[in-house]
Parts: C-alpha cells; structure tokens; sequence
C-alpha cells in the first residue's frame, strides 16, 4: 500500500456489501446540522438513553469473548469520513 492509501479496497473487496454503499451520496454537513439545531436538552437525554439501550442489546447478543474485546479496550473515533 502507498503513503495516503486508506486500503479502502482491500476492505470493499473483502466485505461484498460495503461495495454496495461505496457509491451512496454523502450528504452536506449542513443537511443534518440545521434539524440538529431543534432539538433541545430533552431530545438530546432521550437520544443519549436511546442509543445506550441500542448499545447495551448488542453487547449483549455477543458472544463474551468478542464482548470482552470490545469493551476492555479504549474506542477509537476516525473522524475522516472519506472511506464511507
């Protein structure tokens, strides 16, 4: 792999239907900004409850031993959308 390569497709090849979404359109900040921009303190604590539920389901439907490694490990972010 050369110096700036993200082996974005190694990854398309290796999973079949992230091929799919290669071509998906990636829409302007500024189309989910503005509807953020409505939701208050209440919606913010609803999401925030929400997506822990959905998190804590998932982890549980792991078997332990690939639970383990996920949570015993510090998450990274990768903020760079352009492999998406």
């Amino acid at each position: 792999m050369r110096a700036g390569q993200s082996g974005r497709a190694d990854r398309v090849r290796a999973d079949p239907a992230s091929g799919l979404l290669t071509h998906a359109p990636v829409p302007a900040a500024t189309i989910a900004a503005q509807p953020a921009q409505r939701f208050g303190p209440a919606q913010l604590a609803g999401i925030e409850t929400g997506l822990s539920a959905v998190h804590a389901r998932w982890l549980g439907v792991l078997p332990g031993q690939l639970r383990a490694g996920l949570v015993l490990r510090d998450p990274t972010i990768d903020l760079d959308a352009t492999d998406i």
